[in-house]
């Protein structure tokens, strides 16, 4: 009983899994660029 309780708990998981997966996957990357100011000056010393 506890392994037939386990088998449906991972194919919904499995399900819920692949569904959230397809559903982002058609989502565009975000195309702006992140912008970073590296300070080359902190790493020396005075």
């Amino acid at each position: 009983m506890i392994l037939k309780r386990l088998i449906v708990f991972l194919f919904i998981i499995t399900l819920g899994g692949s569904l959230i997966f397809f559903i982002f996957w058609d989502l565009p990357a975000p195309n702006k660029q992140i912008e970073r100011n590296i300070d080359t000056n902190r790493l020396k010393t005075k």
